[in-house]
């Protein structure tokens, strides 16, 4: 949403750092041909609400985010590679997808909420008209800032509700875990019921599943604290059809893909094992 006073805050570390020392791209940009030429600097780059749904490429955003080295290129000059250490700030009324989804993107982001909706009735013009401006106000900001003993920045639990969040809409893999693991009754999942119901779940949700292969690789990581990858024979390993499978095909789409029988039940299979069996 608008009017929470993200531009505000903006406008703010731009007037204490120098306009001049900011630079303006947004997250959809830093994989644009000539954008980080102007970077160079520079001291700060802030994205003012970017519009992007999805970001395909953010290989050059999380480099920069964490002092890596990026190509940079200049119109008419020789493209070089550069490393920046700047404070990277970018706003948006909504998250945006990345294409990456490791354990990696999600450390570079500290997502903060601005939840105050600011109306005609109690909006404070003042505030970023004037206030904000005057240099004792900025004086007085750059003072504290300046005794502060920082490492690094905090990550309150608004922050990390936040990422959590961002995570699940972001991976379809994680949500379907969060939705459907915990129903489980079965101390053993074949990989081929698993990848059936993923996919039912997510026509279901009417969000894109990821490929067989790809979701067999996602899902290990979702579910390693309470499951390991095995090979059992479903019907002594703990496979629960009365319950678990019932329940499954209540999706049309999961009774098309997944053929059970007692055959199938008492070969060995490949599937996930509860590492602590429930009471």
């Amino acid at each position: 949403k608008g009017n929470d006073g993200k531009g505000t805050f903006q406008s703010l570390i731009m007037n204490l750092i120098g306009r001049e020392n900011v630079a303006s791209v947004k997250a959809e940009q830093f994989s644009e041909r000539f954008s980080l030429s102007q970077v160079v600097g520079k001291t700060c780059i802030i994205g003012d609400d970017s519009q992007v749904s999805y970001l395909d490429n953010a290989g050059n955003y999380f480099s920069v985010v964490t002092g890596d080295p990026v190509p940079i290129e200049a119109k008419g000059k020789q493209p070089t590679l550069a490393v920046f250490n700047k404070l990277v700030i970018q706003s948006t009324n909504f998250l945006p997808k990345f294409r990456n989804k490791s354990n990696g993107t999600y450390r570079r982001l500290l997502i903060v909420p601005f939840n105050k909706s600011f109306t005609a009735d109690n909006d404070n013009w003042k505030i970023k008209d004037d206030y904000i401006k005057r240099k004792d106000v900025l004086e007085y900001v750059l003072k504290i800032a300046l005794s502060l003993n920082f490492d690094k920045f905090d990550e309150p639990k608004a922050t990390q509700g936040l990422l959590d969040d961002f995570k699940i809409s972001n991976d379809n893999v994680l949500a379907f875990v969060n939705d459907m693991f915990e129903e489980f009754v079965s101390d053993f999942l074949p990989s081929t019921f698993l990848s059936a119901l993923y996919r039912a779940w997510c026509e279901d949700e009417g969000v894109k599943p990821f490929t067989k292969r790809e979701f067999e690789l996602k899902l290990p990581d979702h579910i390693k604290k309470e499951w390991e990858k095995t090979s059992k024979r479903p019907h002594t390993a703990g496979f629960n059809r009365a319950v678990d499978l019932h329940r499954a095909e209540e999706y049309e789409l999961f009774r098309r893909l997944f053929h059970w029988d007692e055959d199938k039940q008492k070969k060995v299979t490949k599937g996930y094992l509860r590492k602590k069996k429930r009471k």
